[in-house]
């Protein structure tokens, strides 16, 4: 494979600074450099091949969904193999209130999303990649997807396939309760 390209990448939005308003060409010109700084003060001593300049890209009006759309958007102009974002890994009320980044951006990006818990434990060596499948057609070409970056990154892939109970439409319709055997 040939040479891999880490793009990092911020997004700047209203909500991300809990603004209730769409972004101006003020606050703009106010936040979009000092998102800059904050994001190469970040970067600041990581020396990692391949690593690119850092891009802030801006969500100008205040929803995560937009905000991810942003990020899509960003991804497949450059020609991006795969996003990794990262997830607070939120539960119960505040994930219900704060929403989720990382799932709003899996359900409209083209470009493969990998998304790294807040408890991942990275390895030095990894062995390879699961990928879990309903077997449906949207799952298929996903699946085609990530064979194309498996084999950029040299990894194996195992397809998860979870077949269910096969008692379990009987025990939901209720036939068990009119007398029906097995």
């Amino acid at each position: 494979g040939g040479a891999v390209e880490i793009h990092p990448v911020y997004v700047l939005s209203p909500d991300g600074l809990n603004l209730p308003l769409e972004f101006t060409p003020p606050w703009l010109d106010q936040y979009k450099p000092n998102a800059e700084k904050a994001l190469a003060k970040a970067l600041d001593g990581v020396e990692l091949p391949g690593l690119q300049q850092p891009t802030v890209v801006v969500s100008s009006r205040p929803s995560m969904k937009n905000s991810a759309s942003a990020l899509a958007q960003h991804a497949r102009a450059i020609g991006a193999d795969v996003i990794v974002v990262a997830s607070h890994s939120r539960t119960g009320l505040p994930r219900m209130f704060l929403g989720s980044f990382a799932e709003s951006l899996v359900l409209q990006s083209e470009v493969p999303v990998l998304v790294v818990g807040s408890h991942t434990q990275l390895r030095e060596k990894r062995e390879g990649i699961l990928f879990s499948s309903d077997l449906s057609d949207d799952s298929r070409r996903a699946f085609l997807t990530l064979l194309d970056t498996a084999k950029l990154l040299g990894q194996k892939v195992t397809l998860l396939h979870v077949i269910p109970n096969p008692m379990e439409p009987v025990f939901q319709s209720g036939v068990y309760l009119m007398g029906g055997v097995w």
